[in-house]
């Protein structure tokens, strides 16, 4: 039996078995046996303090949050996780080597949106197996379970959907609006999520691997949609993917909520993605963090939108102007 069976079969019978024949009940002491073995369990469940371990109608519970943070921790050293390191600046220039590469394939062979999408999905396939297989984790009651902060609910995980829609859907208003979402979001997120290695720049990890790759491959997923025309990006479509962002974001705090005992922080809503950022800190407290963020989105979602506007504007102007001359 290994150290951590060990530790929950004594837990479980110190909390669930013996308080029944010892009426002297005391659960500090049974609180302080956690802790005690805390020191040596390697999840790391005294991180908080033993805010997670709880004694709940006379039996020791132990916080799933203490048990998935210590597994995901060691998954990168937070020296791992800093910007603009040679291991980082690496990763960055073999994406924007891939990125240029892969437009410069699909341009000139005028990859169809099927084709470029049947890559892409390629490309989503081995994130998420990769993903999967690198985020299983040893289940507190036996086996192995996936760690929650790996689903798919961050803004790019989510695009791996869109993606797939456009891909082997339908033609329609639906598509469109999904194309047209997915050019402004895939772009802006996928380039932050480049410049900001949240899941470490180690070329040793997969978890490196797995982030890099995926987001250099949206990047240019949604390049091709810019470059070939297929992305509609006027005021209608700024409105309807500011509104969809607002949704997501509202949903997020949500899933949040629900999923608070593995620590998730999907779309960053529950805080900063990385310590340290200028704009995006807790300095102020949560509620203006959180504004900043809604403030931050939606300004570069609009900045975005802002030149096809223009755009559609001086169309708007010379096919009127063309109206009036011919009658």
């Amino acid at each position: 039996m290994g150290m951590q069976q060990t530790f929950f079969a004594a837990a479980e019978n110190l909390s669930g078995k013996r308080h029944r024949s010892c009426p002297a009940f005391n659960p500090t002491f049974y609180t302080t046996f956690v802790m005690a073995f805390a020191s040596i369990y390697p999840a790391g469940m005294a991180a908080d303090g033993g805010k997670n371990v709880v004694v709940r109608d006379k039996k020791l519970v132990v916080g799933a949050h203490a048990w998935y943070s210590g597994q995901r921790d060691k998954k990168q050293t937070a020296g791992e996780r800093e910007m603009f390191t040679a291991e980082h600046l690496i990763w960055m220039v073999l994406c924007a080597a891939f990125i240029a590469g892969m437009t410069v394939l699909s341009t000139k062979k005028r990859w169809s949106l099927r084709q470029t999408g049947y890559v892409m999905t390629a490309i989503c396939a081995f994130s998420e197996v990769s993903k999967v297989m690198s985020e299983m984790r040893a289940s507190p009651a036996g086996g192995m379970a996936l760690d929650p902060g790996a689903l798919p609910f961050h803004l790019c995980s989510l695009m791996l959907f869109g993606v797939l829609y456009i891909t082997f859907g339908r033609e329609g208003r639906a598509r469109q609006a999904v194309i047209s979402f997915l050019a402004v979001m895939g772009t802006l997120g996928s380039f932050c999520a480049i410049m900001i290695p949240t899941n470490g720049t180690d070329l040793t990890q997969i978890y490196a691997y797995q982030c890099f790759v995926y987001h250099a491959g949206l990047l240019w997923f949604c390049l091709h949609l810019l470059l070939s025309g297929r992305a509609e990006l006027g005021a209608k479509a700024l409105v309807r993917n500011l509104g969809l962002l607002l949704a997501l974001t509202f949903a997020m705090l949500y899933v949040n909520g629900a999923l608070s005992a593995y620590g998730t922080n999907f779309m960053y809503v529950v805080r900063p993605p990385m310590e340290g950022l200028p704009f995006l800190n807790l300095d102020r407290g949560w509620y203006v963090y959180l504004l900043r963020l809604m403030l931050l989105g939606a300004g570069l979602v609009t900045l975005f939108h802002l030149p096809f506007i223009l755009r559609e504007r001086k169309k708007k102007r010379e096919a009127a102007g063309a109206g009036r001359i011919g009658k």
